[in-house]
């Protein structure tokens, strides 16, 4: 059984969600009823203490109303840079930002920087016109 499959049947009374953190470390959130933050915080940290022989890295704990607010902000999407959308979709990246200078590449401009979402690069790459050479091949002609 993989371990986060293992951690959700464990703490199922607590509600588990079980993901990663944006730098790769296993997450894993419960709910803990307390009548204080530090009784919640006291069971949380056993509870999870039980069910895993990993280290716990960090622990944060609110109030429920605090939790859901933040569930309902918009996440940030990934950016990258007009150099690396530049690498991904093997163009320069003079024509990147003629791109972005015209609307033909969605992204914004922070500063004098500009920032495009990982998601257009891949629309990009998904709808971008394969290469002579791959289409002759497909087509049987050399």
């Amino acid at each position: 059984m993989v371990e986060s499959d293992r951690l959700v049947e464990v703490l199922g009374d607590y509600h588990p969600e079980v993901g990663l953190t944006l730098q790769g470390r296993a997450e894993v959130v419960i709910t803990v009823v307390g009548e204080s933050l530090r009784q919640a915080l006291i069971t949380a940290m056993a509870v999870v203490s039980e069910a895993s022989e990993a280290e716990i890295f960090a622990v944060e704990i609110m109030p429920t109303e605090e939790f859901e607010g933040r569930r309902r902000l918009e996440r940030v999407p990934h950016l990258l840079s007009v150099s690396e959308a530049a690498v991904a979709l093997g163009i320069s990246p003079q024509a990147i930002r003629q791109r972005l200078d015209i609307g033909t590449i969605a992204g914004t401009k922070i500063g004098s920087t500009w920032a495009i979402p990982q998601a257009e690069v891949h629309r990009l790459k998904a709808v971008a016109p394969k290469p002579a050479a791959d289409r002759r091949a497909n087509d049987g002609r050399r």
